[in-house]
């Protein structure tokens, strides 16, 4: 994520438009992904935590 971050600003720094919107694309879809992986690992901490065990 980061990474792209920087490219975006290196791209804009440079007037390179199009790139600069295709890397802000990539990085909200792995942002998305980061959302749905954190999600997912609050779900199963919920069910392990509600099943009388802990995560820790």
């Amino acid at each position: 994520m980061h990474g792209i971050g920087h490219l975006v600003i290196d791209k804009i720094k440079f007037g390179n438009r199009h790139e600069a919107v295709s890397n802000v694309n990539k990085a909200k879809k792995l942002s998305l992904e980061i959302i749905v992986m954190l999600t997912d690992i609050k779900n199963m901490a919920t069910i392990i935590n509600n099943n009388s065990k802990s995560v820790f």
